[in-house]
């Protein structure tokens, strides 16, 4: 398959961790914070049995602890993926909290330990890291789709994003997708702009993914393969 060009963006956000420059650092970091975000989020909420607003606290004093330790620039990518690194960072974080939480309880001090640790295995290594996987795929998504709406509102072309957003977003999760004359008489365009509009928003949105996958991977053959895996596609190497 012929390759698809590397976005024209920054240097992966994972190597700038290691910059010298601590303002670089800095953004680096807070880049891989939004990233992550919602998926660490929902990881939290649904892994650890957390409310809403208790996954969100623990999501923030997660983020706040890594972001000021210089955890995530400790990351050797050649020991294990950076969300698997991650996630095991992340559930020895809300082990730290629960075991302060529980001595504060009992009246006694607090004792940090690493937060690398492992936390308590609740369900099956394997399940953890595909719904850590899972979350993930769909953070990413769901700030690509939201770039999309507004890259393409900002050229007064919303009508664009509104007939992706009606079959390709709606129409996949109600399982059933409208047909172009249908959506021709919704929008009140020729069936022909319905084509035209869906492989336009499709190519725009392949281009906002990744880009995005291209900031939060460590290096060349880790973004193929999250490429290959997310959109089926062979992509092609980088053209600094």
């Amino acid at each position: 398959m012929r390759g698809v060009p590397f976005p024209a963006t920054r240097h992966s956000v994972l190597g700038a961790l290691h910059s010298a420059d601590a303002g670089v650092r800095a953004q680096a970091l807070a880049t891989v914070a939004e990233g992550y975000w919602r998926p660490v989020c929902a990881y939290v909420q649904m892994r650890w049995e957390l409310s809403r607003d208790d996954a969100e606290d623990t999501t923030q004093s997660f983020f706040s602890r890594a972001l000021s330790g210089r955890l995530l620039e400790r990351y050797d990518p050649a020991k294990a993926r950076f969300r698997t690194y991650l996630r095991v960072c992340l559930d020895g974080h809300v082990a730290n909290e629960r075991a302060a939480a529980r001595r504060l309880k009992r009246g006694g001090g607090t004792t940090a330990v690493p937060l690398e640790t492992d936390a308590p295995a609740f369900i099956a290594p394997d399940a953890v890291d595909a719904l850590f996987e899972r979350e993930w795929v769909r953070g990413l998504c769901a700030d690509a789709l939201s770039e999309l709406r507004d890259r393409l509102q900002r050229r007064d072309r919303e009508i664009v994003f509104q007939v992706f957003e009606r079959y390709d977003v709606r129409g996949a999760e109600a399982g059933a997708r409208p047909t172009y004359a249908a959506l021709a008489g919704e929008f009140m365009i020729p069936v022909s702009q319905v084509t035209n509009h869906l492989a336009a928003a499709r190519r725009e949105f392949r281009e906002v993914v990744l880009d995005r996958l291209r900031r939060l991977t460590v290096n060349d053959a880790e973004f193929r393969a999250e490429a290959r895996a997310l959109l089926g596609a062979d992509v092609a190497a980088a053209n600094p």
